[in-house]
């Protein structure tokens, strides 16, 4: 974590007396909250700590592959600079319980997949391929 100081250094020979934080990459971003001066060069790191609230009731829009998606919006209340072991804690925890969440929507994907298999082989009453393709076409042919 880059070191938080009492003071700010000039920027081209004016004084700076107030830091704050804008915040993008985190859907709509967050401007403007005030904070103990924070110097950091590019490509420093540093992990903070946010309380937010919900700034506007939520609003549903399609994403480029037509799903819908929950936009929430939120403001800053507070932030507090973190140590990274904790942080790095929180975010390995917060990506397992992610992977697990896809791990088990990819399972029920499966488990469709495969009714959906058995289904179709009841209906053909095979679970050959060659079979299931021919009664496919049979049933074309028939109109059903």
């Amino acid at each position: 974590m880059t070191a938080t100081t009492d003071a700010l250094p000039d920027y081209q020979g004016e004084t700076v007396t107030k830091c704050a934080v804008k915040f993008s990459g985190a859907g709509t971003g967050f401007n403007g909250l005030d904070v103990r001066p924070i110097v950091m060069d590019l490509d420093d790191e540093m992990y903070v700590v946010m309380r937010v609230r919900a700034a506007e009731s939520p609003s549903h829009l399609r994403d480029k592959d037509d799903r819908l998606v929950r936009m929430q919006r939120l403001h800053i209340e507070e932030m507090a600079p973190v140590s990274d072991e904790i942080a790095t804690a929180a975010l390995r925890e917060y990506a397992q319980q992610i992977e697990e969440i896809k791990n088990k929507l990819d399972g029920q994907a499966q488990l469709f997949a495969e009714q959906e298999a058995e289904a179709r082989e009841q209906q053909d009453g095979t679970a050959a391929p060659a079979d299931i393709a021919a009664d496919a076409a049979d049933r074309v042919k028939a109109g059903k």
